[in-house]
């Protein structure tokens, strides 16, 4: 329960946070307005876990901790898929 509850709040924010990358980059939006949710997102995560470590300790801690490194993770996978190509549409 430790891990699990974490990663299941992080995970509702990562899957946002890829959906949302996905939308902007079919929109073919700016590069920085398309990376700026997987930027804010791992900004959050980096604070998490600073706050896990300097403040708040122990079990309750750790649990912060897991929240912020699970946060790093999905940031970094909204970032790639961020930067990959949008192929363009062949019409039949």
């Amino acid at each position: 329960m430790m891990v699990a509850a974490p990663l299941l709040a992080s995970l509702l924010l990562g899957l946002i946070v890829i959906v949302l990358s996905i939308r902007l980059r079919k929109r073919r939006v700016r590069t920085w307005l398309l990376l700026l949710p997987s930027f804010v997102l791992m900004l959050t995560g980096i604070v998490f876990f600073y706050v896990s470590i300097a403040f708040i300790r122990g079990f309750e801690g750790a649990s912060y901790g897991f929240i912020g490194l699970f946060l790093i993770i999905f940031s970094a996978a909204g970032i790639m898929v961020s930067r990959t190509q949008v192929k363009p549409a062949s019409r039949q």
